[in-house]
């Protein structure tokens, strides 16, 4: 990665702006998922998604991120591998269930 893209990542991050989030760390783990081993994959994902819910505070982007992830790119995540998805459906499945995934926006 070039100095040039690790500082818009960065800006990215501090601005905890939810497409570039979502579009950057997408294909970094769609690349993940088309190794062979998934360990690295889920352990990644895990990572992101922790990251993802202490960074961006409105709960509708983290939402929209996570529907990013599994919409639009198809990454093959398995909750039951990812250690942060009981604190993300404890935070977030009840807002979920609130307004319903089709008012959740697609980035």
């Amino acid at each position: 990665m070039s100095l040039e893209n690790e500082k818009e990542l960065m800006w990215g991050i501090l601005r905890a702006d939810p497409e570039y989030i979502a579009h950057h760390y997408a294909r970094e783990l769609l690349e993940l998922s088309n190794r062979r081993g998934r360990v690295k994959f889920h352990r990644r994902c895990d990572e992101l998604l922790t990251m993802v819910m202490n960074t961006v505070q409105n709960p509708v982007y983290v939402l929209a991120i996570m529907k990013c992830w599994l919409t639009n790119y198809r990454l093959p995540m398995d909750p039951g591998k990812l250690p942060s998805f009981d604190r993300f459906h404890d935070k977030y499945g009840k807002l979920l269930e609130k307004v319903g995934s089709k008012n959740i926006p697609v980035l």
